[in-house]
């Protein structure tokens, strides 16, 4: 989710490449919070090859509260 918070328009083969991840494991994370309405996907208007992924406001502010929440055990 970092990497979604942080990043925009991102495909799941930069976040394959960014986070050196199997692409089976990224596509069942997708799949999960696309299912939990915390993603949306997108395709590029100037290549329609290309699919974008992004948080939605839910998906940031579950980030957020995440990120709060980790930041307060430490």
């Amino acid at each position: 989710m970092y990497e979604l918070f942080h990043g925009k328009n991102q495909t799941a083969s930069d976040l394959v490449h960014n986070l050196s991840i199997d692409k089976g494991y990224l596509s069942r994370v997708l799949l999960h919070l696309e299912k939990r309405k915390l993603l949306t996907r997108e395709r590029s208007r100037q290549d329609t090859r290309l699919v974008f992924v992004n948080l939605n406001r839910e998906g940031k502010k579950a980030f957020e509260w995440l990120n709060k929440a980790s930041n307060e055990q430490i």
